[in-house]
């Protein structure tokens, strides 16, 4: 059995040779330019992938790969740990492989959607960073009974995107998934193709607009708030009255009284009840009209005041204020994107995805949750009731996915506070 001790030893050996074949490289071909190749300028933390390939997949000098030309002439300088390296790395190919298992703390299970081949690969740093369903581009190499990731793609990607790459790369070449042969992996063109797709989709996703969110008036997502100064003595009569509105809802939480107002004329399925267009709270001294557009708080103050007034209640709440807050701008943590870091590791960078993706979802109005968010169910009890089920329901179909799709939804819970 192999042992996992020697992995530094191996990453020591990698790291030396890769930059004794550049400085080789270096001098004898100044005017090599690989980016302009592949039609795009690496970042920092995309060197590695793009080094790998480099020297073991690109061509030049006559169609001979980098590594072939440096074997030649550099060869006899090498020792015998850096000569076992380079035949491995030789050996190896750049593909789209799908983790599987993870072993944390030691290592990640994943298969080749190119070929079909399947890797434990021992990697402690990695089994930190990686998890089930989600695609790498790497390259592993098998050395004395290891297998190493030796020129990753910092960005991991969605098993959807993972998937239709794949399809295209064999489709092209008039093969299935899975029945690529590694002859046919190291072809000419293949591995340029991987990387350039690659980065396209991780500059559309960093670079991608957050998109208008609207209510189902189609006003954009403001969240305003009425606040009233209350007469406690008359606390009881207020919250009589308001109930009499038309399709009020009265959700008792602890001292606070909610009180949900709906509206019927939005198309939504008959299962899912009317559209919920605002929420009264209702506290000892204090109510508050909360909805999510200043359209809807015009006019569910209206419906209150008015109410109010014609059972001689007005004189009972006092407006103080209106306050609003932008919902895609206060966004509550983890849902912020922040600027990646160079030293963020492939999970780092799909969570930060995956993150910006629930960051829109939890503001989004659900007809699921009767035309509001995840984030103003969970504001009132009934409302967590009707949220916990949908996330739920959500998470059982996702894991029976035929994708294997594993979103966290452990952390949307926690953020919601459900």
């Amino acid at each position: 059995m192999a042992d996992a001790a020697d992995l530094p030893s191996w990453h020591s050996v990698s790291n030396r040779l890769t930059d004794e074949i550049l400085d080789w490289l270096d001098p004898r071909a100044p005017s090599f330019r690989p980016d302009e190749i592949l039609g795009f300028q690496p970042a920092e933390d995309e060197l590695g992938v793009v080094v790998a390939w480099m020297l073991y997949e690109c061509r030049f000098e006559g169609e001979e790969r980098v590594v072939d030309v440096f074997l030649r002439e550099r060869g006899h300088t090498l020792d015998a740990r850096q000569r076992a390296w380079l035949e491995a790395s030789m050996r190896s190919w750049l593909s789209a492989w799908q983790v599987t298992e993870v072993q944390p703390g030691v290592g990640f299970t994943a298969i080749d959607r190119l070929t079909g081949a399947v890797r434990t690969v021992q990697d402690e740093v990695a089994s930190e960073g990686v998890f089930p369903s989600v695609f790498l581009l790497a390259r592993v190499v098998d050395i004395e009974g290891l297998s190493l990731l030796a020129g990753t793609h910092p960005q991991p990607v969605p098993p959807d995107f993972g998937a239709e790459v794949v399809e295209k790369v064999c489709g092209a070449r008039g093969v299935e998934p899975g029945a690529m042969s590694v002859a046919q992996v190291r072809g000419p063109g293949v591995a340029e193709e991987l990387l350039q797709r690659w980065q396209h989709f991780v500059e559309a996703m960093f670079a991608r607009v957050q998109p208008q969110i609207e209510n189902l008036d189609g006003d954009p997502l403001l969240w305003t708030r009425d606040h009233f100064a209350l007469d406690p003595a008359r606390r009881a009569e207020v919250i009589a009255r308001l109930t009499t509105l038309p399709l009020a809802e009265l959700d008792e939480d602890g001292a606070t009284t909610h009180v949900t107002l709906f509206e019927p004329r939005y198309e939504m399925p008959s299962r899912f009840g009317p559209a919920m267009v605002a929420r009264v709270v209702v506290k000892e001294s204090a109510l508050v009209i909360e909805t999510n557009s200043v359209r809807r708080a015009d006019a569910a103050r209206a419906r209150v005041e008015e109410t109010l007034k014609e059972h001689g209640l007005l004189e009972a709440v006092r407006h103080r204020l209106r306050d609003h807050e932008d919902i895609a701008v206060d966004a509550e943590p983890p849902f912020v994107l922040s600027e990646l870091a160079a030293n963020q590791t492939p999970a780092d960078l799909f969570r930060a995805f995956e993150e910006s993706h629930w960051r829109s979802w939890i503001d989004t109005p659900l007809p699921m949750l009767r035309g509001i968010s995840p984030r103003e169910a969970s504001k009132t009890k009934s409302g967590r009731v009707m949220l916990v089920r949908f996330i739920d329901e959500m998470e059982r179909e996702e894991a029976a996915s035929p994708r294997g799709d594993t979103s966290d939804f452990d952390l949307v819970r926690r953020v919601l506070g459900v």
